[in-house]
Order: structure tokens, then sequence, then C-alpha cells
């Protein structure tokens, strides 16, 4: 493209020069003159429309928000920006203002009524009555606004002396170089003085807006660098941002690292291997279960339709209730009857399920997976709990068997010992819930059994036997 354009450009040129030596015409000369004049200018205004594209990429690409930023990071690159800029306000003070008491882009009146169309104007106030019939009205607001940060008094009319237009320039370099660590509305309205060294509030913010629990879901951090950059402030992360599955995720590695740190050396890597195993093995366990639960559960949520029911007794038997129903209070006159037997009647407020929700199914999903994923890790964890008192070296981990039992999720694994005693460790998980039990749940129970000591005797079942016989003494 360049090529062509230089080979007209050329011929531009030869037919002007050939021209002067065989025409004497001087409007044919002037007419060439134009020509190229244009065409040069032409290509002048197409390089600065690409520089400018470039330059817009080359700011997206370098786009990192402060609150992703490490405290050391934040201080090499935002902290002189920040400094710079309040120097250049400090300078140039009676040009410019900022639209808001928090935030530190400041505009001069020029850069705020060149605001007049665009939706964020930051002068001129948005609310649900601001409804601006015309430009005229939205400029009398945007100048009463900016006269009210200035001088303190509102004046639809105010005016000042000109902005030299090489500050203007400055200040929107400024404010554009800020907006690849801030977003505009942060740098009008949030951004506060003391950000200048720290970007704590940044990290507050995020946490306090949500933006790190968006994140984390959508996937796009990694929580390791939440960790490091929420640390070097100060901030410790709220279980808040995570979701149910990231939290139960973190308990988990933070209950198995404990258990983990108790178990002896010598069995640590077997047992390592075993959770791995564990893991695959109960894939196909967890979509079996997942099936069967989804049944069940939609057979009683269908159910519940058009009942009546009190809260504590649908989160016992169906703990999302609230996500599946379209439901309204309903109180009832109940007797109670007090310490001394005293009779009194209160109201109780009810539940009355009148429909399901539209996402009921999606919501339903989303938490049966959560509850299977808890199934597999408390699963593990069961089974590891049980090594903090067994430090006799694992030779071998053979799975027998693992299912859907009848009376709930069951499976068997046979550990064999470097002095040849062994046992079958079993292991059911079964859903528990009633009158009395605030929500339907897994509980585990693991027992043993096939017991065979060193010299080849048959040993106890119980706990303290299994610990008794397959510990060294100390």
């Amino acid at each position: 493209m360049a090529e062509s354009k230089s080979s007209m450009y050329q011929e531009l040129i030869e037919g002007y020069e050939l021209s002067l030596e065989i025409e004497s015409n001087e409007q044919k000369i002037e007419m060439y003159r134009d020509l190229i004049e244009g065409y040069q200018l032409a290509l002048e205004l197409e390089e600065e429309q690409i520089q400018e594209v470039m330059n817009e990429e080359v700011v997206q690409d370098d786009f990192q928000p402060s609150y992703l930023m490490t405290l050391d990071e934040y201080r090499e690159k935002v902290t002189p920006l920040i400094q710079a800029y309040k120097k250049f306000l400090k300078k140039n003070k009676d040009y410019f203002v900022k639209p808001n008491y928090y935030g530190i882009a400041h505009y001069s009146l020029e850069e705020a009524l060149e605001q007049i169309d665009d939706d964020d104007s930051a002068f001129a106030r948005k609310s649900k009555y601001a409804d601006y019939k015309n430009k005229k009205e939205k400029e009398s607001s945007i100048r009463n606004n900016y006269s009210y940060q200035k001088t303190r008094k509102f004046d639809e009319n105010y005016t000042q002396s000109p902005t030299p237009p090489n500050l203007i320039s400055e200040n929107k370099e400024f404010i554009q170089k800020l907006k690849k660590y801030f977003t505009l509305n942060e740098l009008n309205d949030r951004v506060e003085d003391d950000e200048t060294k720290s970007n704590k509030r940044a990290v507050r913010r995020a946490i306090d807006n949500e933006t790190y629990k968006e994140l984390l879901s959508n996937k796009k951090v990694e929580l390791s660098q939440l960790q490091k950059v929420s640390e070097s402030v100060g901030i410790k992360l709220p279980k808040s941002i995570f979701d149910k599955a990231t939290q139960n995720q973190m308990k988990y590695e933070s209950e198995l690292g404990k258990l983990l740190s108790n178990v002896p050396l010598l069995s640590y890597n077997k047992l390592k291997e075993l959770i791995e195993q564990i893991k695959v093995d109960l894939i196909p366990l967890e979509e079996e279960v997942y099936d069967k639960e989804y049944a069940r559960y939609s057979a009683l949520i269908y159910e519940k339709i058009g009942q009546t029911i009190l809260p504590s007794t649908l989160m016992v038997n169906i703990p999302m209730w609230e996500d599946i129903f379209n439901s309204e209070a309903e109180y009832k006159e109940v007797q109670k009857t007090d310490w001394r037997g005293n009779i009194r009647t209160e109201k109780e407020r009810y539940a009355k399920i009148n429909s399901l929700k539209s996402d009921w199914e999606k919501k339903l999903s989303a938490w049966l997976k959560e509850e299977v994923d808890m199934l597999k890790t408390s699963i593990i964890l069961a089974i590891i709990n049980n090594f903090t008192g067994i430090n006799m070296p694992i030779q071998s981990v053979e799975r027998l068997s693992i299912k859907v039992g009848y009376k709930g999720f069951e499976g068997s694994y046979k550990f064999t010992f470097e002095n040849g005693s062994s046992f079958v460790m079993n292991f059911q998980g079964v859903g528990a819930g009633g009158y009395n039990i605030q929500r339907y749940h897994f509980r585990f129970l693991t027992a043993f059994s096939d017991v065979k000591l060193a010299d080849g005797s048959v040993g106890g079942n119980n706990y303290y036997n299994i610990v008794d016989n397959f510990s060294t003494k100390r």
C-alpha cells in the first residue's frame, strides 16, 4: 500500500516537472501544485489517524487496574504520575477544578463544556431526575456545577478567563495516562488524596464492589494473584469475595493441609497418591449421586407447590428453596407454652409456595454440583483423618469397591503395611436430615474390617485397637 502511494506521488511530481518543461500555462501549473499539496495533506492526515489508532491500542494493551497491582508496582508506576499531576494542578489552580469532593481528575471550563454530548459528563449531574431538554439546559447545568466547585456559589452563566491550550492538552494527557490504572468514574468521584503512595483504597473498593468476586467467578485472575496484591497493602481477603464452590475448595485445602501435617512422613506420599486415586475413583460415583439427588429434589420441589410451610422446615428438606420458589409471607396464629406453663398466642411466619422460578432447574443443578463436590472432599477428609493416629509405613493401597449402595455412598480400600499387617477401611456417606437437623446433608462413617496383624492373628476392629496395633510405640 505504501509503495502504491509513493508511486502515485512520484507520477504527480513527474507530471508537474514535465508540464514546466513543455507547458507555460500558469493555470495548469497551479492545478498540479494544488494536486500535490492536497495529496501531501491527505498522506499526513492518514498517518495521524493510523498513529491515533496505534496509541489507543498501546493504552488498551498497557491497561493495568490499580487494584491488581502490588504496592511496589503501584509506587513504581502510579505514584510518580499522581505526584506530577498534583504538582501541575497546584501550579495552574486558577484554571482547573474537580467535579466532586472525591476524585483526582480536574477540568478546565473548556473541558467541562466539551463533555456536553457525553453521557458521563463530569459536571452534568446524573440522577433519575436529570433529564435535560436541550443542550442549552445541559450547558447551564454544567456551568452551574462548575461554578459551585470553583467558587462555592451556583451560577448557571459562570465563565472564567480562557485556559491556555497547552495547559488543556497537558491536563488531558495526565487524565489519559491515569486511565491506565483507574476508571474514569474513579478518577472523577472515587480516588482520594491519600492514594498517592498506596493502592490500599483501590483494593478495598475492588472487594466492596465485588470486582474481585466477579474476576474470580469468571476465572479471569488466579486467587494467588489477588492474595499477593492484597497482602502487599496489608488487607486480608474476606470470604465474601469467593463463591460457594471456591469457599468449599479453600476449606477443603485448609483442612487437608492440617491433616497431612499430622500424618507420619513414611505414609505421606502413599496417602497423597491415594487422594488422587480417590478423585478418579469417585468420578462415576459423583455422576450417579447427582442424577439420584436431582430426581429426589425435583420430586420434593413439585410436591411443595401450593403448600404453606414453615421456612425452617423448607430449609431442612430443600435448602435452596428461596432460589427455587416464588413465595409470599403468610402469618398464622399458633399457641406456645412458656417455661412457667403459661399458654400464649403468637403469629408465626410461613412461606406460601405459589410457583417455580423460571431458572429453578439451573439453580438446583448448580447447588447440587456444589454438594456433590463437597461429598467428594468430605470422603477424602474422612479417610485421611484416620491416619493422623496411624504411623506405621504403608506398603500399598488397593481399592476394593466404590458405589452408590442401598444405605448411601459406599466404598472400601485395603491398606497393607510394610510389616505384613493389613486392614480394610470402609466408608459410607448417607444423607441426613430431620425436624431437629438444620438442613439435609451428608454424613460420613468409617469403619474397619478384615484386620490382620503382622503375626497372622486377627486384630480388633474399633479405632482404638487400630491405632494401638498399627502405630509404633512412642
